[in-house]
This record gives C-alpha cells, sequence and structure tokens, in this order.
C-alpha cells in the first residue's frame, strides 16, 4: 500500500501516449505470465533439487521449538490483554493517508478519462 503511489506514477509516465487496452494488457497480463514462468521454473527445480538430492539442512528441533513457543506466546499475549485490535487500528491510522493519496489519483484518472473522451 505505502509504494501504491509511486508506483502509479512510474507506470503513468512510462505508459503516456498508451491506449487504456495496451495499458491494461501490459500492466496486467504480461506480470502475470512471467510470473507463472518464474514459479514454474523456479518451483520445478526446487522440487527435484529437494527429490533428488540428499537433505543437507541442519534441522535445530530446539531452535524450531524455541521460536514456536515465542510466537505462541505473543499471540496469546495480543488476544488475552486486548492489544490485537490496537494494533489493527494502528496499522489502519497509518495507512490512511496512502488511502486518501489512492483515493485522489484514482479521482483524477476519472477525471482526465473524461477529458480525453470529450476530444
Amino acid at each position: 500500500m505505502t509504494w501504491t503511489p509511486f508506483v502509479g506514477t512510474f507506470i503513468a509516465k512510462i505508459s503516456k501516449g498508451r491506449k487504456i487496452r495496451e495499458f491494461i494488457l501490459v500492466i496486467f497480463l504480461v506480470p502475470c505470465l512471467l510470473t507463472c514462468i518464474w514459479f514454474s521454473i523456479m518451483g520445478g527445480t526446487a522440487i527435484h533439487l529437494e527429490t533428488t538430492s540428499p537433505s543437507t539442512l541442519i534441522q535445530n528441533k530446539g531452535l524450531k521449538l524455541i521460536f514456536g513457543c515465542i510466537l505462541s506466546t505473543l499471540a496469546i499475549m495480543f488476544v488475552v490483554t486486548g492489544a490485537l485490535p490496537s494494533i489493527q487500528s494502528l496499522s489502519s491510522i497509518f495507512s490512511l493517508p496512502f488511502m486518501l493519496i489512492l483515493l485522489l489519483m484514482l479521482i483524477s484518472m476519472f477525471i482526465d478519462l473524461k477529458k480525453n473522451d470529450k476530444t
């Protein structure tokens, strides 16, 4: 959410002069296609390495247990003390300025689309 105004500005600059159909095609379909290719290649390689090579990772069960206990304790503390709604409220409050910026960008896009439709 915090990067949205910057990404939107960047995409607007590089997309200047293109039609909306071209913009949607390039912004949505191309990244989805490249992501599918990336995960297919990397995921297939990871599965292949996992099944064919012996496991060389050091599995420290004590460390896993400690981290699991710490995370469980934090979750329980948030629920019991009622701090979870406070943290949720804080995240909403901090995201408010970015939501306003996004709203202004949306309004400005619709105004620009109406101007371009009339010409």
